[in-house]
């Protein structure tokens, strides 16, 4: 806090001779290092054998400096192992999909954030600003407007075909219920009997049950 910071880092180094798995202690170091940019030094330090990394802070630390020194290859092969051993971590996830968008992998990202919201919602973190810490909230706000991005366009471009062949006017109903889906106008039914939780059609007559006989084709096919 003084500005001491060579003799605050040769007391974290004789710490660790001792206390080798004192991780906060390490990654501090790793930081004064990062600021004299000695970034070969700071990836060895953090790579030390002997170092714990069981939670997964020291290989997202490795994965962090990749990225920051323009190796998105190298970060993302990092991010991956500390997700193998620790499927829960946030911020790892989080990372990855920024990774992958950089090297251009759309499909991987979207699944990157997809498992990240999924964990979210489950942890209780990120779902909202009061459960977002303030140095993590403008990134999770990119990957949220770059899930429903990257969602939005698989979506539409996996029908394209169809929508060629037969014209945008006979699939008008289905754009619609997609764009309910991903939330963009409010898709809940009036009657409560009719509120599927994962897709809805819109423009159905209400009620608990649909009248074939509605249909066109039916009457042949009874």
């Amino acid at each position: 806090m003084r500005g001491e910071v060579l003799h605050a880092e040769m007391l974290l180094r004789g710490l660790l001779a001792e206390h080798r798995d004192c991780t906060p202690a390490r990654l501090t170091v790793a930081d004064y290092m990062v600021e004299r940019e000695d970034f070969d030094g700071a990836l060895q330090w953090l790579r030390t054998p002997q170092a714990d990394d069981s939670d997964g802070k020291l290989g997202f630390a490795v994965a962090r400096l990749q990225f920051a020194r323009g190796d998105p290859v190298a970060a993302r092969a990092a991010l991956e192992a500390v997700l193998l051993r620790q499927q829960r971590f946030l911020e790892a996830w989080l990372m990855l999909g920024e990774v992958c968008d950089v090297l251009g992998d759309t499909h991987a990202a979207l699944r990157a954030r997809n498992r990240l919201f999924v964990e979210a919602n489950a942890q209780g973190r990120w779902i909202s600003p009061e459960t977002t810490e303030p140095q993590w909230q403008h990134a999770v706000r990119r990957g949220i407007e770059a899930y429903r991005r990257d969602k939005r366009e698989r979506l539409f471009a996996a029908f394209a075909e169809v929508r060629e062949r037969h014209g945008a006017d006979s699939l008008r109903r289905f754009e619609r219920a997609l764009t309910g889906y991903l939330r963009e106008w409010d898709a809940r039914p009036p009657d409560a009997r009719q509120r599927p939780k994962f897709f809805w059609f819109p423009d159905l007559p209400p009620g608990p049950y649909h009248d074939p006989m509605l249909q066109p084709w039916a009457a042949g096919t009874a």
